[in-house]
């Protein structure tokens, strides 16, 4: 006979145990109904290690694990100040103001909340480009249902790139040498000069970064950042995928094909809530929320372009992203850039590789998808993505018709004759394309620095190169507006550049005024 004590402790027992078989089911099963990669059993773990190396993105705890580990980060930076500026409360969570309520047009936009979706004013997908307004706008309903937050997490250990070299055909070793406009990076295999995006946040809503030291910069955990990039990026294509582009309203600036729409300050609204909340240290620039005359710094930077390729946005075209990247003193350090309709993942770490995961829970694989890329044959073999941009008239849009004409132009009338120009309506996606080894050069002028400095910390990664897209300047600067990328290749990138080079002539794009 059992003891009545006893009868407890296993009644106690025993509904511990249903509880726990209860939850992994439910997670388990909700899992497969949001199409998430379902928990592995040791998330459920509390006291289970995580792996803290470098690598891909793998899918991050859920669970138990999952929820404590949230707990404790909202814990931690319960004092901390985001993206909400004045309105918000302690524990980085937005606070409504008196005479607003959910319609507050600076409440934080959050799929998580549920009561923050509407009110915001309209903002540009720009490719030819200028300043913003830096208004919010007036309230408007932009009709996105809310969505569950996803999760990314730490994977293993990736070969970095200088392991990478030997395979790709270059020396692991550089000397600097000089050359026209610069180090020339393929001559002498001086590494190009990567430049990032670090903005004085001014009354715009960014989260203001507090005093540190070099030596914290310095300890700032890439890992971390870039599992947090992935995870925020899923949520935002999450909230994306959730807009209706048809009960939106959209606007345009510069002229009919600039257009805008409130789904862009939504999604970058959410991202600079969680990443300031996440990272209070790290400044963040954004387009919807950039500032004209907005200089950089070197200071640990997130630089967010929150739906890169409105235009396809808004005609239900699968061809835009998210596209976040880190810069630290001037220069890429991590880049993630997120596809949500075609759920391709492109992520990278400086020193440690560049990834592509093409559905949730499936292998990344290493880029450039090739596992033996084939050298540059010159511009008649090549595939080239170009983009036309907003300015559709003046001596820029000059530039480029005749430049495209020179292309695709038969020999016998002087032309390159390339293989063909693709046009994919999202820079951050032009550049992804070329460091997967699709496309052999992406030429682009106008664009900012948004669009380019995930896609750059990709590229670099993979084994390809970024200068300058005017003539003669082998160093580019990331807000230079101007940018040619090359594949990565055992040979024939600095001969690629130089004909493409000798197309332009003495032609130039302008993008200083």
């Amino acid at each position: 006979m059992v003891s009545t004590g006893g009868g407890i402790v296993i009644a106690i027992l025993v509904l511990l145990v249903a509880g726990a078989v209860g939850w992994v089911v439910f997670t388990q099963l909700r899992a497969r109904r949001l199409g998430l990669p379902p928990p592995s059993l040791t998330s459920y773990l509390p006291w289970h290690k995580e792996d803290n190396g470098y690598g891909p993105p793998q899918p991050a705890p859920g669970g138990i694990a999952g929820w404590f580990n949230d707990q404790v980060r909202k814990f931690k930076n319960r004092n901390n100040r985001s993206a909400a500026g004045a309105y918000e409360q302690s524990g980085g969570a937005p606070r409504g103001r008196r005479g607003f309520g959910p319609l507050d047009p600076d409440e934080a936009w959050d799929s998580r909340v549920g009561n923050e979706a509407d009110a915001y004013g309209y903002y540009e997908e720009e490719v030819g480009g200028r300043g913003r307004d830096t208004g919010y706008g007036g309230g408007y309903n932009m009709n996105l249902a809310a969505t569950p937050a996803v999760s990314g997490g730490r994977g293993p250990g990736g070969r970095g790139m200088g392991d990478d070299e030997e395979d790709r055909g270059r020396r692991a070793s550089r000397s600097p040498a000089s050359g026209p406009g610069g180090r020339n990076p393929f001559d002498d295999d001086a590494g190009s000069s990567l430049r990032g995006v670090s903005p004085r946040p001014i009354d715009t809503g960014f989260s203001k970064p507090k005093n540190r030291s070099g030596s914290a910069e310095s300890n700032l955990n890439l890992q971390a950042v870039h599992d947090e990039l992935v995870s925020v990026a899923y949520e935002a294509g999450a909230m994306i995928l959730a807009a209706n582009p048809a009960e939106l309203d959209t606007d345009t600036k510069l002229n009919s094909v600039d257009i805008v729409t409130e789904a862009d300050k939504g999604v970058e609204k959410m991202v600079s809530t969680r990443l300031s909340s996440s990272f209070p240290n790290i400044s963040f620039m954004g387009e919807e929320t950039y500032q004209p005359g907005m200089k950089l710094g070197p200071e640990p930077t997130f630089v967010v372009d929150p739906i890169d390729g409105t235009t396809n946005f808004v005609h239900s075209f699968p061809s835009a992203c998210i596209s976040l990247g880190l810069a630290i003193d001037r220069k890429p350090a991590v880049g993630v850039i997120y596809n949500p309709w075609l759920d391709t993942l492109y992520t990278a770490i400086k020193g440690h590789g560049a990834f592509l995961t093409h559905g949730r829970g499936t292998q990344p694989k290493k880029l450039p998808l090739a596992r033996s890329p084939r050298p540059i044959e010159g511009l008649g073999n090549s595939l080239i993505a170009v983009e036309w941009g907003s300015q559709r008239d003046g001596p820029n849009f000059d530039v480029k018709v005749e430049a495209f004409r020179k292309l695709t132009a038969s020999r016998e009338t002087g032309g390159s004759m390339v293989h063909s120009l693709r046009s994919i309506g999202s820079a951050a996606l032009n550049i992804a394309s070329v460091a997967a080894g699709q496309c052999d050069l992406y030429w682009e002028g106008g664009c900012w620095a948004w669009d380019v400095c995930a896609g750059w910390a990709i590229l670099e990664e993979a084994g390809g190169r970024m200068v300058h897209g005017n003539p003669g300047i082998w160093d580019n600067e990331i807000e230079s507006r101007v940018y040619l990328a090359v594949r990565g290749a055992p040979s024939g990138q600095k001969e690629l550049i130089e004909e493409f080079w000798g197309v332009l002539g003495d032609s130039k794009l302008d993008y200083s005024s």
